[in-house]
This record gives structure tokens, C-alpha cells and sequence, in this order.
């Protein structure tokens, strides 16, 4: 078996850094918003409730425009794309710190979102373009290793600034990390296959319905994408819990006081953590056990999180915590990777796209029903209650789909007719 490339091998691809650079600096921009926008609402509104509604309203353009904005991904410049769309997150995030009402936020909240809608499909769908097969899960996994620093150094940021000065300030962080992306996206030069088709916008448009469908298709009749769409979105209840639920068993459960905003910031930074352990030995696990077996094992992880149940002290959720980001690097990276090998690159932007409909769509169920839920049952037990749905339900779902099945199996026809070959998965799972 080939050895694995080290991140310095990865990092001489000119236009892998460049596509990496641009999306670490939009992650950490995202991370101090991690901490920052669920505190600020807190403050405004002391309302799981409305907490809830803020996160529905930056999930709604994903849920509504994600298989058109996959269409356009497809057909467009997806490095034109992505500086429009960081041009409009850098620009609407600006206006937080002087928002006084909660409907105000809820329209940046809208607008951010549909920057994000349109920029996932277009980067993700690039990384296999430019990038060897050989090389695919030593850059995702490097992508996974430093966006979980975004996610300990981000929410740590937006942490001790909102201690500093306030929930408003770390806004003004998040607007300048947009801005630097603007500049890595600009210097990102693409292959043909990615600067969009000769059609005229027109044409894109009278086609997308047709486009759309073939999307879906590709998804339902892939068992890998059909049973990482599902499990995916089963997620959403996890990173509902963390983003709603958590702030309030550190400010009302714990009753930690003033430390809580603080303490609360060292949560995400505990699970980042374990993230990167995760992504940093990613690659060995996979050639040890498997990229299926890394898969499965992966999405177990939001087991981990029911013993919160039993409002165990700080440290101990910490590590918690730090396992679950074990769990979630090893996961997302399996993930990714098949999404790219069992996807033609004329279709990636669709299926990245509904893909990421598919997480908003729960996401919008999960993020509603979640403040109802924390304050029918309570944190711990809605905690306790969310892991336990996900970490039985994503493995059972990879099953039932015939997903874990498939990859053992190898390629379906249509990849195979394309050149397209998934990793060797000859290890049973385990």
C-alpha cells in the first residue's frame, strides 16, 4: 500500500492552498461566530426559544435554494461564485455589532446564510478537481487538522473578546476573516472542467429544473450518498444540542455565573481539539481498519455525549466533548472522501449542494424543535436523549441505505465507465 503524503507534500499544490487557504480563513470567520452569535442572542432575548428562530432563519436559504445553488456550481465559475458569496457574508456580517432588535439579526441571519449556500457546493466541489486520487484523503484530512484549529482558536477568540468587551465586538473579527478568504479566493486559478459551461444564464435557468432532478437521482440511487444524506442529517440534532442547549446547561444547569460565556467558549475549543487528533490520524486508521470501519465508528460518536445526563462537572464534559470531535473528524473525513470518488465532477456541485440541503432541512426541524425540547425536558436530558437518537440512528441508517454494503462492493457502473474508482475496502467491517 502507497505511503501516505505528508501536509507538506499536500501543500505544494499551488491551487490547493490557495482553495484551502481561502476556506480556512471563512472557517475561523464562522468559529468566533460559533461562540459569538448564540452569546449575543442570549443576551438580547434570554430565549432558547428565539435562539432557535435565529438559527432557522441562517439554515432557511440552504433548506430552500440548495439544489439550484448546486445547479449553478455546476454550470458557473465556482471561483467566481465563491468570492461573491464571501463578498456578501463579509458584508452582512459587518452590520451585527449595530443591530438593536432581534428581527434586524434575523436578517443578516438570512443573508449569511445565503452566502453560505452558495459557497459550499462551489468549494467542495473543486478540492477533487485539483487535487491526484492518491492525494484525496491526505488533503481532506489536512483540510479536517486545521479546520479544527479554526474551531479552538475561533470560538476561544470570540470567547474572550465577548469577555472583554462584550457579545457585539467579535463581529468585526468574523468580517475581517471573510475578507482575507476574498483575497485567497481571488488568487485561486481553476481547471476547465470547473470555470462553468458555454450555456448563457438563460439556458442555466430553463435547464435546472432537469438539473435539479438528475441531482436527486444521483443521491436516491447511490447508496453511499443516499446513507450519508440521511445520517448527515440526523446530525443536525447533535449540532443543535451544541449550539442551543449547551449555552443553557452552562449558564442555568451548571449556574457557573459570570464564567459561564467563558466556559461554555472552552467547550467548542475541547472538541476541536479532538477533532484534530481525529484528522491527524485519520489516514492511519484507514489503512488499519478501513475507510468503512472508520466510517461506521465515526457516526457511533454521538453516544458519547449521554452520560451529560448526569450533570457531570466541567472537566469531565470537556472531555466528552474531546471525544465526540474524535468521533466527528473520523467520520466527516471517510465521509468526504467517498462523496468525491462516487461522484462525477458534472454533478458534484448538485450533490454537495443537495447534500447540504438535506443537513439544512434538518437542521431547520432540529434547531426549531430543540429550544421546545431543552425547555420541556430540560438540558441534561435533552443532551442525553439527542446522542442516543444519532448514535444509533446514523450507523443503523448506513446499514439499512445499503451504504456500507456498496463500498465494500466497489464502484457502481456508471463511476467505473468515468475513471473513477473508490479507495480498495476488501476489510470486512469489523
Amino acid at each position: 500500500m502507497a505511503a501516505t503524503l505528508t501536509y507538506r507534500q499536500v501543500l505544494r499544490n499551488t491551487q490547493f492552498k490557495n482553495l484551502w487557504a481561502g476556506n480556512f480563513f471563512s472557517g475561523l470567520g464562522e468559529a468566533v461566530g460559533q461562540v459569538a452569535l448564540p452569546l449575543l442572542v442570549y443576551d438580547m432575548t434570554s430565549s432558547a426559544a428565539l435562539m432557535s428562530v435565529i438559527f432557522v432563519l441562517q439554515m432557511l436559504p440552504r433548506a430552500i435554494l440548495s439544489p439550484f445553488a448546486g445547479v449553478l456550481a455546476d454550470n458557473l465559475d465556482r471561483r467566481s461564485i465563491m468570492l461573491a458569496a464571501n463578498t456578501l457574508r463579509a458584508g452582512s456580517i459587518v452590520f451585527v455589532p449595530f443591530v438593536e432588535t432581534p428581527a434586524q439579526l434575523g436578517v443578516i441571519a438570512v443573508l449569511l446564510g445565503l452566502g453560505q449556500t452558495f459557497a459550499m457546493p462551489a468549494s467542495l466541489a473543486v478540492l477533487p478537481t485539483i487535487v491526484d486520487p492518491g492525494a484525496l484523503v491526505p488533503s481532506l484530512s489536512f483540510v479536517q487538522v486545521t479546520g479544527a484549529i479554526t474551531r479552538i482558536v475561533g470560538p476561544a477568540l470570540g470567547a474572550a473578546i465577548v469577555g472583554i468587551a462584550g457579545p457585539r465586538p467579535p463581529f468585526w473579527l468574523q468580517a475581517a476573516c471573510y475578507a482575507i478568504a476574498l483575497f485567497w479566493n481571488w488568487r485561486l486559478s481553476l481547471p476547465k472542467a470547473d470555470q462553468g459551461s458555454r450555456n448563457p444564464l438563460p439556458t442555466i435557468l430553463r435547464n435546472s429544473t432537469s438539473e435539479m432532478r438528475q441531482g436527486f437521482h444521483t443521491i436516491w440511487t447511490t447508496p453511499i450518498l443516499r446513507g450519508v444524506c440521511i445520517t448527515e442529517g440526523l446530525w443536525s440534532l447533535i449540532f443543535g444540542v451544541l449550539a442551543i442547549t449547551m449555552v443553557i446547561y452552562f449558564e442555568e444547569t451548571l449556574d457557573l455565573g459570570d464564567r459561564a460565556d467563558f466556559l461554555y467558549g472552552l467547550l467548542a475549543v475541547s472538541m476541536s481539539c479532538g477533532a484534530v487528533i481525529g484528522a491527524l490520524t485519520a489516514s492511519r486508521l484507514e489503512r488499519r481498519i478501513s475507510r468503512a470501519n472508520m466510517l461506521f465508528a465515526g457516526y457511533l460518536g454521538p453516544l458519547i455525549m449521554v452520560p451529560a445526563v448526569l450533570q457531570p462537572p466541567v472537566p469531565v464534559l470537556y472531555v466528552l466533548a474531546f471525544a465526540f470531535g474524535l468521533a466527528d473528524a473520523w467520520a466527516v473525513i471517510a465521509m468526504q472522501a467517498y462523496m468525491a470518488e462516487w461522484t462525477a465532477n458534472e454533478l458534484r456541485g448538485r450533490v454537495y449542494a443537495i447534500w447540504g440541503g438535506v443537513i439544512a432541512a434538518s437542521a431547520l426541524v432540529a434547531f426549531a424543535a430543540i429550544g421546545w425540547i431543552t425547555d420541556l425536558l430540560g438540558p441534561p436530558a435533552t443532551v442525553a436523549l439527542a446522542g442516543l437518537v444519532v448514535g444509533l440512528g446514523g450507523p443503523i441508517a448506513l446499514v439499512v441505505t445499503g451504504a456500507l454494503r456498496s463500498v465494500l462492493q466497489g464502484a457502481p457502473d456508471h463511476l467505473r465507465t468515468s475513471g473513477i474508482a473508490p479507495a480498495d475496502e476488501a476489510e470486512a467491517i469489523g
